[in-house]
């Protein structure tokens, strides 16, 4: 009985392990340098479905250290973001194929209580989104047609 009792004291440690391993996968963002047309950018890249729909919600600017998220995706469709749990504005640089196709400059943090903010990249479908605090897209002068290279 003592042997079982090890045994299984083993086993639930390993899965301990196990999920902090995953849930620090999850959690843990490589920065990528992001170019559009001459601008360098050091980005957060969000490339798993965890961290898309976490983006930038719950941090605060001040403890932003990088210049914002790239949202990558394997293939082009509309995609629909929200401002859930934002503390800060962002500027929302919609990407397709390399090339800016629109762009959401100021969308506005929820304040509490109140409904996050939702947009979206209609009518086009885009394989890349770029996140910055808002006053970004202005300041550096992105505009739509700009070209986006990855390292």
């Amino acid at each position: 009985m003592q042997k079982m009792q090890k045994l299984l004291v083993v086993v639930a440690s390993l899965v301990i392990v196990f999920v902090v391993i995953v849930l620090a996968a999850q959690t843990s963002y490589q920065t990528i340098e992001v170019n559009v047309s001459g601008l360098d950018f050091e980005m957060l890249v969000a490339n798993t479905s965890f961290k898309q729909s976490r983006g930038l919600s719950g941090r605060a600017l001040e403890d932003l250290d990088v210049d914002g998220m790239i949202f990558l995706f394997d293939t082009p469709e509309k995609r629909t973001f929200w401002m859930n749990d934002m503390e800060f504005d962002l500027d929302v640089v919609w990407v397709k194929e390399g090339k800016v196709v629109k762009i959401h400059e100021g969308v506005d943090a929820p304040e509490e209580g109140e409904d996050p903010e939702m947009m979206d990249s209609s009518p086009f479908d885009v394989d890349m989104v770029l996140e910055f605090p808002a006053g970004v897209v202005d300041d550096r002068g992105i505009m739509s047609g700009y070209l986006v290279d990855l390292p």
